[in-house]
């Protein structure tokens, strides 16, 4: 297993930390993240972009078209692991999709509705290159309170696009909340149960601090159910 360097201690909590999360006083939700927790505020500007890399692999970018309206897109290379740390062969997924907003809601709830189309990418012996194996996802999700203290509940399915029976749908529920325990520092936390995989879940628990100008940093802990590996995970949030 990797081992990262947390560097924590040496984040400044900073007077002029006057991040866009900051000033802006409707809920940060949750963009849509297979993997790690994405905090990426929803009711983006008309043209903003925001820009999320965890633990270097995870790369995920979005664009508002509109308050109510974002494109996303995600690419993980899989395949910039070290050999020992990946089975082989690798595959990277890369994905789009978009977050529909429900307007017209009070600022203490939201709903939104995320569709997600996933390719795979890479060299395997029944891959290479660009593949035509798809997979589709929607995602549902309501969170409520403010911005500095929310709880997120979301429910997703998804199947490949080669699986017609009903049988063949994944489904997952997810659970994720944040607090502010300090000026610039939320407390943050999020789990992914499969009721139909066995029960197996995902947990995450982690620090997300506000530094200056546009930028965060989130570290923490993950670890899966039903076994008892904890991974670090780091992750750097930005828009422009």
């Amino acid at each position: 297993m990797l081992t990262f360097l947390v560097l924590a201690a040496l984040l400044p909590e900073s007077a002029q930390a006057q991040s866009s999360y900051d000033n802006n006083q409707t809920l940060p939700g949750l963009v849509q993240d297979r993997y790690f927790i994405a905090g990426a505020a929803f009711g983006q500007q008309t043209g903003e972009v925001r820009f999320t890399n965890f633990m270097v692999l995870h790369n995920q970018l979005s664009y508002g078209l509109n308050r109510h309206v974002q494109l996303t897109g995600n690419y993980t290379l899989f395949s910039a692991l070290p050999r020992f740390f990946r089975d082989e062969p690798y595959e990277n997924p890369i994905s789009l999709g978009a977050q529909l907003s429900v307007p017209g809601l009070p600022d203490w709830i939201h709903l939104s509705l995320s569709p997600e189309l996933t390719f795979l990418t890479g060299r395997s012996p029944n891959l290479d290159g660009f593949s035509d194996r798809s997979s589709f996802s929607l995602t549902g999700k309501m969170t409520v309170g403010n911005y500095r203290h929310h709880v997120t509940l979301g429910y997703s399915s998804f199947w490949r696009s080669a699986e017609t029976d009903i049988q063949d749908i994944r489904t997952y529920i997810l659970l994720a909340a944040s607090t502010r325990i300090a000026r610039n520092v939320h407390l943050i936390g999020e789990s992914r149960f499969f009721p139909d995989n066995n029960n197996e879940g995902i947990y995450l628990l982690g620090f997300r601090y506000l530094l200056y100008g546009p930028f965060s940093f989130t570290h923490g802990l993950a670890w899966d159910d039903p076994s008892t590996d904890l991974i670090p995970f780091f992750g750097l949030h930005f828009k422009f």
